[in-house]
């Protein structure tokens, strides 16, 4: 993946973009500048990803793009996707940028001001780094330690709140004085002042559609086959598992296109109770997608060192050695771009707060109905009392509940008042909870989309999710509550609408659970590097009773995740200890 760097103009500003272009080898060698006034822009291509970059100078002005346009060439023939994001700002200013469809970063100036901004998902990384007088964006913040007097240092602070799931300022990264850009936001600056805004702002839309059963299914179809058919390049893959999410991407991919698409897949020969080679190879073979499987290695944590290096942080993602695993196999088998699943759930499986929300709008027949099959399907009279309580409860009860009950399962090494203290902050009145979970994405992007864009930057192939298209992403966003949810099954529209699309063993199948798995593979010798005896202390872990977890070597699944993101942070915070 290309990067780009951006400085305001000095004697020596060409010099130190360079600097910072170089400073990640990895990303690209092929570096150019474009110069506007007071700013000068530039570009570290990949030729590996020869359509993953571009930069220009027009009239005056001056862009740089990292990622790319899906749409471009229906923007203007033959146009780059920096002249294409030039013209745009140009002649609409930053908010004219909802217009556009695609992944990137993207620096546009017109030599006295400069607007920067990521896509609407926050597919692309950006950063930045402001004093007085002076603006700095990068891809990664280790580009900005090529800067003469910049020393990257750790915000412990942020690492507490990624460790913990706790809201802070969008904003602030891991590094003290280093922001980043979030997710449809954008970023004016001049010499005068900064501000930042928002240039998608889908909130207007929620439960705006008044559709029938058959006009819904007909949109799906027609948004979902247009968000891949704008993924697809000439050597295509579908990362494909036997769910239900990276399945119907593959029968878009798979009808007939102008591309070579193929499926790569993990199978797991040595444990049959997660192997879906069967699965895998049916829907391979139903869409006609070349099919090549490989078998992952162990989930060694051995890496960790290294891995926080390359995301310039700690992450809350789950193993990067998966992704890495699967980004390079399919690199070396000529693949430029994966298709993903990922997003599928965010935009249809996010049930909290859905009766209460059903009730406070009048709709109380639906939410008796959910009611009703949610105990059908399920058969737990406490899960239905619970919900009924939770429709009722004012926020400052929920709020005291959660002093006494963190939400999830929770470790004894770890100080429940911590946790409580994240839950009451995030509560919400009964009425609220619907719509927040919907929305909740636009928080920002989380270190976990940082850290595989830069992953896939290393590997020299772009992952992209066509669940996640603002088309689409705003259609379901429109659906009302109960016609989103019809019933209590997971994904219960999507099953509805992909029925016939995809074969009944797939969407009637129960999710693979790969907890058993995972738990007889835990690295513990890597655990306890990082966490015995560790130089810095997170408030809120009793470390001694941890290391009695660790030495016994019988950690639940909750606890390994909880154990790893922790390992994480300190491999990250280690950087500073020497």
């Amino acid at each position: 993946m290309p990067t780009l760097a951006c400085h305001v103009a000095d004697a020596a500003a060409s010099h130190l973009v360079t600097g910072m272009l170089t400073a990640v080898p990895d990303r690209g060698s092929q570096l150019h500048l474009a110069r506007a006034g007071s700013f000068v822009l530039g570009l570290a291509a990949d030729e590996r990803l020869p359509d993953e970059g571009s930069i220009c100078e027009d009239r005056g002005w001056a862009a740089v793009v990292v990622g790319t346009l899906d749409d471009v060439r229906e923007q203007k023939e033959g146009a780059s996707a920096a002249l294409v994001v030039l013209e745009t700002v140009r002649a609409g200013g930053p908010e004219a940028l909802n217009r556009l469809r695609g992944v990137f970063a993207t620096v546009v100036t017109d030599g006295r001001r400069v607007w920067a901004a990521r896509d609407h998902v926050g597919t692309e990384t950006l950063y930045y780094h402001e004093i007085p007088g002076r603006l700095l964006l990068v891809s990664e913040p280790k580009q900005l330690e090529a800067i003469p007097g910049i020393r990257l240092e750790p915000d412990v602070e942020v690492v507490e709140a990624i460790f913990y799931g706790e809201e802070s300022e969008p904003r602030r990264s891991v590094h003290r004085g280093v922001l980043r850009l979030g997710m449809a936001s954008y970023l004016e600056w001049s010499e005068t002042g900064s501000r930042v805004g928002r240039y998608w702002r889908p909130e207007a839309l929620l439960e705006t559609a008044r559709l029938t059963p058959g006009e819904i299914t007909e949109r799906f179809d027609e948004l979902m086959c247009r968000a891949v058919r704008r993924t697809l390049r000439d050597r295509t893959a579908v990362l494909l598992s036997g769910g239900i999410d990276s399945p119907a991407v593959a029968a878009y991919a798979g009808t007939p296109h102008p591309h070579v698409v193929g499926a790569i897949s993990a199978v797991y020969p040595q444990h049959p109770t997660v192997d879906e080679r069967g699965l895998i190879e049916m829907l391979a073979g139903k869409y006609g997608l070349e099919l090549q499987t490989f078998t992952p290695g162990p989930l060694k944590l051995d890496r960790l060192a290294e891995w926080v290096r390359t995301f310039d942080g700690p992450w809350s993602a789950w193993h990067p050695g998966w992704a890495e695993q699967s980004y390079r196999f399919a690199a070396e088998r000529g693949y430029s771009v994966v298709l993903t699943g990922f997003f599928a759930e965010l935009l249809t499986d996010l049930t909290r707060g859905l009766v209460p929300h059903l009730v406070a709008t009048g709709r109380v027949r639906p939410a008796l109905a959910y009611l009703a099959d949610q105990r059908a399907h399920n058969g737990s009279r406490a899960a239905t009392l619970r919900t009924l309580v939770s429709t009722f409860a004012p926020r400052w009860m929920t709020s005291a509940y959660r002093r006494r009950r963190p939400v999830g399962p929770m470790p004894s090494w770890i100080d429940a008042r911590r946790l409580a203290r994240r839950d009451r902050a995030q509560a919400a009145a009964p009425r609220e909870r619907w719509k927040r979970a919907q929305l909740g994405f636009l928080g920002g992007p989380q270190p976990s989309m940082d850290a595989y864009a830069k992953l896939q930057a290393r590997c020299g192939v772009r992952a992209r999710h066509p669940w996640s298209d603002v088309d689409l992403w705003e259609f379901f966003l429109s659906l009302p509550a109960e016609v989103k949810h019809p019933d209590a099954r997971s994904k219960a529209l999507l099953r509805n609408v992909l029925r016939g699309r995809l074969p009944d063993v797939i969407l009637d199948r129960r999710k693979m659970v790969f907890n058993a798995y995972i738990t007889d593979q835990i690295d513990y010798a890597s655990l306890r590097r990082w966490l015995v005896e560790p130089p810095v202390h997170l408030a809120g872990i009793d470390y001694e009773k941890l290391a009695e977890r660790l030495a016994a070597g019988d950690l639940p699944m909750s606890d390994f995740m909880w154990a790893k993101d922790l390992a994480t942070a300190h491999a990250f915070l280690a950087q500073w200890c020497s």
